[in-house]
């Protein structure tokens, strides 16, 4: 109908069936175009999933397919798991900006980053990446 949501779909025996598309958070954007940037999901150390995309100018996301909470106003957002909790990632007016486990506020990166991406390492660290004036730049956080 003209919404650009995000679904998710899980397979229980290694995707070979899967079940029925899944609407993440309770909001639609209308919106008859296709300017999705990020969003994205990950596995906690139990198989929960958590979901983070973007919604008009605010960032949401959805842990185990309960309520969606504001992360804040953004965009191009990433997520990612580890044993330490979860990891938040986006941009707006001030750059790259992350949400760390165990902190309230979020954390100013990079005032002049864009497009940001997280990864978790074998050893269980995170790794974020961005742009920055045609370079890539990496960081591990805390």
């Amino acid at each position: 109908d003209g919404n650009r949501d995000l679904y998710t779909v899980t397979s229980t025996d290694g995707g070979r069936t899967f079940g029925p598309a899944v609407k993440q958070g309770a909001g639609s954007w209308k919106l008859k175009a296709c300017p999705m940037d990020g969003g994205g999901l990950a596995l906690d150390a139990e198989g929960r999933m958590v979901t983070v995309w973007r919604r008009e100018g605010e960032v949401f996301v959805v842990r185990d397919g309960g309520l969606e909470t504001l992360i804040a106003a953004g965009r191009n957002p990433a997520v990612a798991v580890n044993r330490t909790g979860m990891y938040a990632i986006w941009t707006d007016a001030e750059g790259v900006k992350a949400r760390l486990p165990g902190q309230e506020a979020p954390a100013v990166l990079d005032a002049l980053g864009a497009f940001p991406q997280l990864a978790v390492l074998e050893n269980g660290e995170v790794l974020a990446a961005w742009e920055r004036k045609g370079a890539i730049e990496v960081r591990r956080l805390h």
